[in-house]
């Protein structure tokens, strides 16, 4: 069985001010990532991944935006790029453009990179 694993800020897991929902989207988002700079996952497949209401969908990208963990842009011609990270770290815009030129590069087929797998060793947690 292959288990796919994503990202997540651990400041995530001690912000109070995020719901169990926003936290869901939040980990579909990073499990999308993987370990490349950026995602472009419909709200459609965030929803039937989560089982969440498109709607939910959008309010929770607004809250994790919002908050920090989040930075969107959307590209003309492609679905929102969706770029992880945490609140303690300041992209700039030179940052999020590479990014979002990296998603642009990826999209020609319309295919995301697969997630990378990575197992972590219990005692290195």
């Amino acid at each position: 069985m292959l288990i796919r694993f994503g990202r997540i800020p651990l400041s995530a897991a001690r912000d109070d001010a995020l719901s169990a929902t926003d936290f869901r989207v939040l980990v579909a988002l990073s499990y999308h990532q993987g370990t490349n700079p950026c995602c472009w996952p419909s709200q459609r497949t965030l929803a039937r991944e989560t089982g969440l209401s498109a709607p939910t969908i959008r309010r929770a990208l607004r809250r994790l935006e919002a908050r920090g963990y989040l930075v969107t842009r959307h590209v003309r011609g492609l679905s929102n790029v969706y770029i992880v990270t945490d609140p303690a770290i300041v992209l700039t815009e030179e940052q999020i453009t590479i990014a979002v030129s990296y998603a642009a590069s990826h999209r020609q087929g319309r295919r995301q990179p697969q997630p990378v797998t990575v197992a972590v060793h219990p005692e290195l947690l």
